[in-house]
């Protein structure tokens, strides 16, 4: 009689521990998910998250459970503002999402370069290093991966995806250079 009552008192003792350790573990998965979300989907109205020592609690709170609006990255200047020739161009990458890269002509023999972005920017960012290269004589291709600058899409899988975005831009390339036995 007495082990009954002790598992009964076990039994109603554990449910609210269970239920509190349940809530708390979809409470957390459900928070890591939005951030997760937030920061693959590149938002078109987006601005940058202000300083948080000029937030309020409340703006706080929501960024911490709904995690921070990332712009979708635009190109805001081209080679041309650089001294660069240019060409746009357009094939498809991860998914069949259109790509598009400005091409840089160089010289005939030497090396074809392809430039990418990093996370949450564009190929813009990639106009320094472009314009060494195109100094140095090298055909420079500068490409934004899908979801970014003139690409197509508003996601990204934070490299996943955009490793076949690299593989599409070198095929691309390959096919549009063939027969010139250049270098890639």
């Amino acid at each position: 009689v007495a082990s009954r009552r002790l598992v009964r008192w076990f039994s109603r003792a554990w449910r609210p521990a269970v239920a509190v350790t349940a809530s708390g573990f979809l409470g957390l998965n459900t928070i890591a998910f939005l951030q997760a979300h937030s920061l693959t989907s590149y938002e078109t109205t987006a601005v940058r998250v202000k300083n948080p020592r000029h937030m309020s609690a409340w703006e706080k709170a929501r960024l911490f459970v709904f995690g921070v609006t990332v712009p979708r990255p635009q190109n805001r200047i081209t080679p041309a503002e650089r001294g660069m020739e240019y060409t746009v161009e357009k094939f498809p990458g991860a998914h069949g999402l259109t790509l598009e890269a400005w091409r840089i002509p160089g010289e005939r023999n030497k090396p074809v370069v392809l430039l990418f972005p990093g996370y949450a920017a564009s190929k813009q960012m990639q106009l320094a290093p472009a314009k060494v290269f195109h100094d140095l004589g090298c055909e420079t291709w500068l490409v934004d991966f899908h979801g970014s600058g003139g690409s197509a899409g508003s996601t990204t899988t934070i490299g996943f995806d955009e490793a076949e975005d690299v593989g599409a831009a070198a095929n691309f390339v390959r096919q549009r250079l063939a027969g010139q036995r250049r270098p890639l």
